[in-house]
């Protein structure tokens, strides 16, 4: 299964990183999500369409900003969403809290990392 990874561009932050960066390995897909939602501005809705992927599992920071408008986008763009809540960080705790809370059947599912994303296949 591809992955295909979205990350923030760094050209124009400054100042400690919230964790440690790193980048994709060679043979993974790379995107650069330049606004809050990973879809805004991006081919990821048709990349994941393309190679059929119907689940979207999002992790990363801010969970009550990025990681919500993603959700959301992937919601309107008809994909299963599912959060990896051991994988995301909130700038406030309550409010990471409330972005992770159902409000609705298609409300994004919380899970565990491990519990969503299997490791790839040997060989």
């Amino acid at each position: 299964m591809p992955i295909i990874k979205a990350g923030p561009s760094t050209a124009l932050m400054d100042g400690p990183d919230l964790v440690e960066p790193f980048l994709p390995s060679g043979d993974c897909a790379f995107l650069a999500k330049v606004r809050h939602s990973a879809f805004f501005g991006t081919p990821l809705e048709y990349l994941l369409h393309c190679q059929e992927i119907s689940t979207v599992v999002l992790a990363g920071q801010v969970t009550e900003q990025c990681v919500l408008y993603s959700a959301l986008d992937a919601y309107v763009h008809e994909f299963h969403v599912r959060v990896a809540q051991d994988c995301v960080a909130a700038i406030h705790p309550e409010l990471g809290e409330a972005a992770l809370r159902p409000s609705s059947a298609r409300s994004p599912c919380r899970a565990r990392c491990g519990d969503v994303v299997r490791p790839p296949c040997p060989g």
